[in-house]
């Protein structure tokens, strides 16, 4: 079997951890980015890639040696002449919920897809089996450059690929939340595979019942919505006699909670591995879960590769 090739579209930034010292811990991450990593550790049968843009400098040096570190390829990470890599400050509360402070105006990775952006990387995401991205990867674009990555994107479509994506609507990305549901509205007729979380999609859409965020991703073509719901459940959404059939399974439970950064980003990377060998949506919720549940025990959005091994843990309610 032809190991699948998979191409994750975003960013990835410097972040800074405080740590119980007080000191800061750098590493690097990214929504996308930690997706990807998950995946690739979940699956290590997959040739994941990377495609974002960084800079020629020691800290965009640095990233671009943690993504091959982690086994991801950086053929599609492109190196802009003058700008360098963002940056975010993770803030977090006596519950390990997580706040960040954004240093990323002017980051190469807004560049990706302008007219300087190599054609090789439209290539690759069209010859993808699965392309991953998230409304973040659509915030930091350009109305122009959404429109090519969205060519790209039909062209994996029309090649048999799949397309996973993840609203992960963060308003302060945004001009306004009008422009973020134009974007969003332009890439859900290409999305095979959903993975929304229910708190974005109560502030993107005005969503409350889990059955109408599930039912907008089914009517525009997906064909697989899984809907986060933070630490309760996560629901598969299918198309149903009566509209959308509902299966709701409880997440594993977490007795200490360090830092929710990263939780989501793990859980879709450690879903998209377990389908991509195979496995059933109930059991990917499985291991999604429980790979969730051990990177919010630890600091930053990355946690040690032997720490986030599957674990399935998650039972049907």
């Amino acid at each position: 079997m032809t190991a699948p090739i998979v191409v994750a579209v975003g960013e990835c930034m410097l972040e800074l951890v405080r740590r119980p010292d007080g000191l800061l811990q750098a590493g690097y991450a990214g929504d996308v980015f930690n997706t990807a990593v998950y995946l690739k550790r979940h699956a290590p049968q997959a040739t994941v890639g990377f495609a974002s843009a960084i800079g020629r400098d020691e800290l965009s040096d640095g990233l671009a040696a943690a993504v091959r570190a982690e086994g991801v390829h950086t053929e599609h990470l492109w190196r802009h002449p003058d700008r360098t890599i963002g940056l975010y400050l993770v803030h977090t509360d006596d519950d390990g919920e997580r706040s960040f402070t954004y240093y990323r105006d002017s980051s190469a990775a807004r560049e990706c897809f302008s007219a300087h952006y190599p054609a090789e990387v439209d290539e690759g995401i069209a010859a993808a089996d699965l392309v991953y991205l998230s409304g973040i990867t659509l915030s930091i674009l350009r109305p122009e450059a959404r429109s090519r990555l969205l060519a790209a994107l039909r062209r994996t479509r029309a090649n048999g690929g799949r397309i996973a994506f993840d609203s992960n609507y963060r308003p302060r990305g945004w001009a306004c939340r009008d422009d973020a549901r134009t974007a969003v509205a332009e890439v859900l007729p290409l999305v095979t595979i959903a993975l929304p979380s229910m708190d974005d999609e109560i502030q993107l859409w005005g969503d409350h019942p889990v059955e109408e965020c599930g039912r907008r991703y089914l009517d525009a073509g997906a064909d697989e919505v899984i809907v986060k719901q933070g630490a309760s459940e996560v629901t598969i959404c299918k198309p149903g006699g009566n509209g959308v059939e509902l299966h709701a399974l409880a997440t594993r439970r977490v007795e200490r909670v360090v830092d929710t950064t990263g939780a989501g980003d793990s859980f879709n990377g450690a879903y998209l591995a377990a389908r991509l060998a195979g496995a059933s949506a109930s059991d990917a919720v499985a291991a999604g879960s429980a790979c969730a549940a051990t990177v919010i025990g630890h600091r930053g959005a990355i946690v040690p590769s032997q720490s986030s091994s599957r674990s399935p843990d998650a039972r049907p309610r």
